[in-house]
């Protein structure tokens, strides 16, 4: 079953556009430095950051992650996630292509409740369903 928990560094809603410390995206910008073809993978993760900071759990199931299970479900899951931290940038640095498959390797900064920071590096497994990409949510 998935969780919040197994959610929280993946999705989140971020800070600078809420009169937080301003921490921008970066994901647009990192995604314009690759090539075309891996940045047309990638921009699933600029709609990830731009879903996570709207706080738009319909766009993040529906458009961003491939999820297993109702949608509804899939939103709950991520507004308990939400509430536990939040996504201000995702730095894409690397896309490796292969097929209807990619990995992308980015630094995600993340905020918790208490305000302190973090940054980790992912590694977002992607698929392309009905010609868009997706991120593969493992559960």
């Amino acid at each position: 079953m998935l969780t919040g928990r197994a959610l929280l560094p993946l999705i989140a809603l971020p800070v600078a556009g809420c009169g937080g410390p301003g921490v921008d995206g970066k994901a647009d910008e990192s995604v314009k430095r690759l090539d075309a073809r891996d940045r047309a993978a990638a921009q699933v993760l600029v709609e990830l950051e731009e879903a996570s900071r709207d706080e738009d759990t319909e766009r993040l199931c529906r458009r961003v992650y491939v999820y297993k299970g109702t949608t509804a479900r899939c939103e709950r899951a991520f507004k308990t996630s939400l509430e536990r931290a939040q996504i201000v940038s995702v730095e894409v640095e690397d896309v490796r292509l292969r097929g209807d498959t990619a990995v992308a390797e980015a630094n995600v900064t993340t905020v918790d409740a208490d305000d302190r920071r973090r940054t980790s590096r992912y590694t977002f497994r992607l698929i392309k369903r009905d010609m868009r990409w997706r991120v593969e949510l493992l559960q």
